[in-house]
């Protein structure tokens, strides 16, 4: 005991404690953020190059070190790992797939099986995995490519904690020595030294908090119910219910770069981006295939990377390190906006991009007041991170979807190497979170990949599949409509 204690890092802070104690109760497990990667031609061992690679990026990320002890208290620390064995956190699975499509259907099902994995041992093991997924070479592909696939505890990173990992990866990869990997790689890594972690969020993040905002926050949290108006329930799919099944569910909508770059014009076009697109496509979506009786209305979350605001006083080694700095915020969707997309008469084009500017509007307001009064900023007032999850159970979600969308990839030229082609993002089953994720991710110059997600039993499949074809189908429509206006042609 006096030696682990001797080990401690830091105490977890109060967000990066949100999520352990989802993975504690295991309500929230990981997230995983996968690229498609071209073998470099005539390389003649590519498990050595992987693992090589990915000590170099470890030895750099001191996140990637620690392992969480405490979980279960409201006390957990990050604790010092002396020896990281590669062994127990990359594999490469190689096999021959008779499709294309049998093989992206696997890469799907292994996000969700990574998403419904628990960490073991996270005392004693960081919780991450790498797992590379490599179809065997029978003209699947014009190249040879494999799927690098980096599972982690949400604790250690955010999304675009992930995304950095894979820039920092492609790096290493493209400046390794190739006779390096002709040799038997290292798995065994010693940290002696007990590494100096990024700070929390809330160390990281100036938040400022004004009292009406925290008194309105108190009251809507621990006012009795019958002393605060009911506001109309938006439809947010099952309540939330620990009792299900975590299973995870995993559809990947792939976009080339052309459609990716007519989509953002024509966004900018009308005031809006393309997150806010996204969600104004998952509204019109939901709204004309649920029953009007029992979805009046829907509300939606949007993470915002907090990386913008990180104060000047966190130590310049550690501002560009993997680490959480996150937030979200809500926005609704009432019944004035949802019934007009129900109109037989509706321009549903319009209306469409109404929200989608509306939406803008919102996170650009929201955004332009930040770190002031946000709910990040009153984490620290849970006592107890678990007892707050539990109380949760019965109750209705907060949202109906999300939109987290982390950006672009973006690796130096790689010349010949290891070249990101193509990106996935996803985010595990939320049990007390919204009941369908759309997690986006696009590559430099190869094109945009939204994922949708769910837990199994919480929103009908069909539902979920109804909103992902014809979001892939209108957003080809969208990103072809945008051309034809662009060349005069309408």
């Amino acid at each position: 005991m006096e030696e682990a204690k001797a080990r401690i890092v830091r105490p977890l802070g109060p967000w990066e404690q949100f999520s352990s104690a989802r993975h504690h109760l295991g309500v929230y497990r990981c997230v995983v953020v996968t690229v498609r990667y071209v073998i470099p031609h005539g390389l003649e061992n590519t498990r050595a190059a992987l693992v090589e690679a990915l000590a170099s990026v470890v030895g750099g990320q001191p996140m990637l070190q620690v392992g969480i002890v405490g979980q279960e208290t409201n006390q957990p620390a990050f604790i010092h790992l002396p020896e990281i064995d590669l062994r127990d956190h990359f594999e490469l699975r190689s096999q021959k797939y008779t499709t294309v499509e049998e093989y992206e259907a696997k890469l799907s099902e292994t996000h969700g099986w990574l998403h419904d994995q628990l960490w073991p041992s996270i005392e004693s093991k960081v919780p991450w995995k790498v797992l590379a997924l490599q179809p065997e070479s029978n003209g699947l592909f014009q190249t040879p490519v494999i799927d690098i696939l980096f599972a982690y505890h949400h604790s250690l990173a955010d999304g675009t904690g992930g995304k950095d990992f894979h820039q920092h990866l492609a790096a290493a990869l493209n400046t390794q020595d190739r006779g390096d990997t002709l040799l038997e790689p290292r798995y065994i890594l010693s940290f002696p030294d007990i590494a100096e972690l990024p700070e929390a969020q809330e160390e990281a993040i100036p938040f400022t908090r004004s009292w009406p905002f925290v008194l309105k926050a108190t009251w809507n949290h621990l006012a009795p119910s019958l002393l605060k108006p009911k506001p109309p329930t938006p439809w947010t799919g099952r309540p939330i219910d620990f009792a299900l099944p975590y299973i995870t569910r995993v559809y990947p909508l792939h976009f080339s770069p052309e459609s990716l770059q007519t989509l953002i014009k024509a966004s900018r076009d009308h005031s809006s981006s393309l997150t806010a697109l996204l969600h104004a496509m998952a509204l019109a979506s939901l709204a004309t295939r649920l029953d009007p009786k029992d979805a009046e209305s829907f509300v939606s979350m949007t993470p915002i990377n907090l990386r913008p605001w990180i104060s000047p006083t966190v130590k310049e080694g550690l501002k560009t390190k993997m680490r959480s700095l996150v937030t979200g915020l809500d926005t609704p969707f009432p019944a004035s906006v949802v019934g007009a997309l129900r109109s037989p008469h509706a321009d549903r084009d319009e209306l469409i991009w109404q929200a989608a500017k509306e939406t803008k509007r919102l996170l650009d307001q929201r955004v332009s007041t930040l770190p002031s009064d946000d709910v990040a900023g009153l984490l620290h007032l849970i006592p107890d991170f678990s007892e707050y999850f539990r109380g949760l159970d019965g109750k209705p979600r907060a949202a109906t979807w999300e939109v987290s969308n982390i950006g672009v990839l973006r690796c130096a030229d790689s010349n010949g190497g290891w070249e990101p082609t193509r990106g996935m993002f996803s985010i595990g089953a939320m049990v007390a979170g919204a009941g369908i994720a759309l997690s986006v991710i696009s590559i430099e110059k190869h094109g945009l990949t939204v994922t949708l997600s769910w837990q199994q039993d919480i929103v009908d499949e069909p539902l979920v599949m109804g909103i992902g074809t014809p979001l892939r189908d209108e957003i080809r429509y969208r990103a072809i409509l945008a051309l034809y206006k662009s060349e005069g042609k309408m």
